[in-house]
């Protein structure tokens, strides 16, 4: 399940791109990354999350946040792995992680 918000305002110093839940995450890898902020978070299972060179487990109550653009590859780890996630951005250059 997958929500996304259109309209962006570029005065806002803060805004949600989508938001969402995987019952039965599947494998992802974004070579290039995504163009907004990135919270991934684990509900039910376990995943394994991988960027910079470096390997993380999601298990149940964990998550990760991730810059704009940042290479990143995960998947289950056994037979479930349920998340939830939001992307977001900024309007204007005043903030960084």
């Amino acid at each position: 399940m997958r929500y996304t918000f259109i309209t962006v305002d570029d005065a806002l110093s803060l805004f949600v791109e989508s938001v969402g839940y995987n019952p039965q995450e599947q494998d992802f890898s974004r070579i290039e990354g995504y163009p907004y902020y990135h919270w991934l978070q684990t509900v039910e299972g376990e995943g394994e999350f991988s960027f910079n060179g470096q390997e993380y487990l999601l298990p149940k109550g964990r998550g990760i946040l991730l810059k704009l653009y940042t290479p990143h590859s995960y998947y289950p780890i056994g037979k479930m792995w349920s998340t939830v996630y939001v992307t977001f951005g900024n309007g204007s250059a005043l903030w960084f992680f």
